[in-house]
């Protein structure tokens, strides 16, 4: 399946860059996309990786099946709102915000199928201009 990633931070990074390694088909969703495609340096331990991901702004067209969202829990239900008419009646959300209360937000405002989790991915971003992330 195509994974779209919602939130092109640290932690939308490292999930872009480990699922292309696994071989999905991966595309950052981002505010204002500079370019349609990005480089991510992938730094665990003293081992260094360049991935190239896909990005597209919300407003793309074409439907979104697999959707990560990986915002700030605040954000989640604007963000996902910002795409919602991408989404189908197949649509799965995977979301991966840590916070309580908006997981059943977002269930009533889309009732697609939910996955809510959590993270302790430990990930930074080495240096806040560049798309260099750091993984534990």
């Amino acid at each position: 399946p195509h994974c779209h990633i919602l939130g092109a931070g640290a932690i939308g990074g490292l999930f872009a860059a480990r699922l292309t390694a696994l071989g999905f088909m991966t595309t950052l969703i981002e505010r204002d996309p500079p370019a349609t495609q990005r480089t991510l340096k992938l730094v665990t331990g003293a081992h260094e990786e360049l991935v190239s991901i896909e990005t597209e702004s919300p407003n793309a067209r074409g439907p979104v099946t697999l959707l990560w969202v990986a915002t700030k829990s605040h954000a989640v239900l604007e963000a996902v709102s910002s795409v919602a008419h991408r989404l189908t009646a197949e649509s799965v959300i995977v979301s991966l915000s840590n916070g309580l209360g908006y997981h059943e937000a977002l269930e009533q405002k889309f009732p697609n199928r939910l996955i809510a989790g959590f993270t302790t991915a430990g990930v930074a971003r080495v240096h806040p201009n560049k798309r260099l992330i750091a993984s534990a």
